[in-house]
């Protein structure tokens, strides 16, 4: 893939990519925060009842303490997908698996309204290499990106494939064979505002979109010179 520059992928306008970015960056956040909550709540729900089943039928408390095992897993998995959704101003980057990431991101976009039904698969595209980035920021944009491929004009299973040369470490998140017929500049906008920080920015593709990160030896490279 060809080395795209800032300027080339941003237009003329980069303050007015950046507001476009927050905007759409806060909606999709409220969405899976919402989700989540909803999740949540089932999840509280289940415990208060057994619970009760405790209190109502002791001889039940094996039964009950194993229902409340299963749902302390549960919510200790919310609890480390609610700890992703804060933005870290001054995150630092780190080496981080893109595979990593990715898996985290389809597991946050479960709680998302606009989650597929069907699996989302990642596919390795030839030899993988590490990004320079904060772990939580390049989910969330994987994130985005799946909204992205969602907008895909048929119900498509969706795929991210990482792929990676000396410089970059390329994310495309695509809806199968569908075509996106609607405008995703403001999903683009957010994916660049949120990989910034780290160097990294958004490319369209034709059924969802692509996010570009430096390689950790690109990154390590760059800070000495």
């Amino acid at each position: 893939m060809n080395d795209l520059g800032h300027d080339e992928l941003r237009g003329t306008n980069p303050e007015g990519e950046a507001l476009t970015g927050v905007t759409r960056w806060l909606s999709i956040h409220d969405d899976l925060l919402r989700g989540l909550t909803h999740t949540l709540s089932n999840r509280v729900g289940t415990i208060a009842a057994a619970a009760y089943m405790v209190e109502l039928q002791p001889a039940s408390l094996t039964t009950s303490a194993a229902a409340l095992r299963a749902e302390s897993e549960t919510l200790e998995a919310l609890l480390r997908l609610f700890r992703m959704l804060p933005r870290r101003e001054s995150g630092a980057g780190e080496p981080v698996i893109p595979t990593d990431a990715a898996n985290s991101a389809i597991e946050l976009y479960g709680h998302h309204p606009n989650h597929p039904t069907t699996p989302i698969t990642v596919v390795i595209d030839g030899d993988m290499q590490p990004a320079y980035v904060d772990p939580a920021t390049l989910t969330l944009a994987i994130v985005v990106g799946l909204d992205t491929a969602s907008r895909a004009t048929a119900d498509h299973d969706l795929q991210i494939t990482i792929s990676c040369s000396t410089e970059w470490v390329t994310i495309t998140v695509q809806a199968g064979d569908g075509a996106i017929d609607t405008d995703v500049t403001d999903n683009l906008a957010a994916i660049s505002w949120l990989l910034s920080p780290f160097n990294g920015h958004s490319a369209p593709h034709v059924s969802g979109a692509r996010l570009m990160i430096p390689t950790l030896q690109a990154a390590r490279r760059a800070q000495r010179g």
